[in-house]
């Protein structure tokens, strides 16, 4: 793996800030800030935070992300799958996602906006959409033009409300709530209509969904494929077959992977010692952990945390 692959860096809203700051006269995006809610029409990665997103640089994202694509088309890789984004397509993100954007053309534009925990938890409470109940995850769709319009007239709005500040809030979080709900939906009829048309494929692919899921919120702790086989009432044979058929890697692969992109972002992002970080990651000794490591990236943690 090269070196630039292995940098981990976070992707906060006060981070897309300052960089907006710092390149306002080449921006042509317009972006309303709050703790709670950022809001981006036409932004650009080539121009005003083409200096964040890097190539092949893995960001933990902070706060929900929700959008969809304008114009353009990029490669990224979002908690571990890859994903060609073109125009039309919607995303969404969780909060704690790790995002790698590959490419993109010059001409890439997104609307979308970012959401904090508590905001969401004051909007749905108890009751919130199946987006927001699948942990880290993410997941994207395309968007039909009608779906399109009604998408991009929401994210207006909310821009127009942001801006006015507090005494908008309650109606800002009004259209953060109709847009997770259409959001909702329209993902549940792309799943749906998926599956209609080919039951069969869709086996292996709602498998290898289910599967990736779990993987990245126990991937600390459980690196066993027979315990994924178990939360999804599978044998462990018949899980690796359908995770090779779906992904064309095997569960063992997506597992270690996910285990080097947490202990990556340790060793990036805290001061914790490659002991404590392989106790956290429940490895039985630090010397396994190292070895673990380089078996799969090819430098020990501390070689690792000294290129950075």
């Amino acid at each position: 793996m090269k070196k630039q692959e292995e940098r981990i860096e976070d992707f906060t809203v006060e981070r897309i800030q300052q960089m907006v700051a710092q390149n306002e006269e080449r921006t042509e995006a317009r972006v309303s800030f709050s703790p709670d809610l950022t809001v981006v029409l036409g932004g650009r990665p080539s121009t005003s935070v083409g200096s964040m997103l890097r190539a092949a640089v893995p960001y933990r994202i902070e706060q929900a992300r929700l959008g969809f694509i304008v114009q353009g088309r990029a490669n990224v890789c979002l908690n571990l799958q890859d994903y060609c984004l073109e125009a039309g397509m919607a995303l969404f993100a969780a909060d704690g996602s790790i995002l790698q954007i590959n490419s993109y053309s010059p001409d890439t534009e997104l609307i979308a906006m970012a959401v904090s925990e508590e905001m969401l938890s004051s909007i749905f409470g108890m009751h919130k959409p199946q987006l927001l109940r699948q942990g880290r995850a993410g997941c994207y769709f395309p968007l039909s033009p009608h779906d399109q319009d009604i998408a991009l007239r929401c994210f207006r709005l909310l821009y127009d409300l942001a801006q006015q500040g507090t005494p908008m809030r309650p109606a800002a979080a009004g259209i953060v709530a109709s847009l997770f709900h259409l959001y909702d939906a329209l993902y549940a009829q792309h799943v749906a209509q998926a599956a209609n048309e080919d039951m069969l494929a869709a086996r292996p692919k709602h498998v290898f969904d289910r599967f990736l899921r779990l993987v990245t919120l126990h991937c600390t702790h459980e690196r066993e494929i027979a315990f994924y086989a178990q939360q999804l009432c599978l044998s462990p044979r018949y899980l690796g077959t359908l995770v090779l058929q779906a992904s064309g890697s095997t569960a063992k692969w997506w597992i270690d992977r996910a285990v080097i992109t947490e202990a990556k972002v340790q060793l990036r992002h805290t001061t914790l010692s490659a002991e404590q970080i392989a106790d956290a990651l429940h490895f039985p000794s630090p010397s396994f952990f190292s070895k673990y490591f380089k078996r799969l990236t090819g430098l020990t943690p501390w070689q690792y945390r000294k290129s950075l």
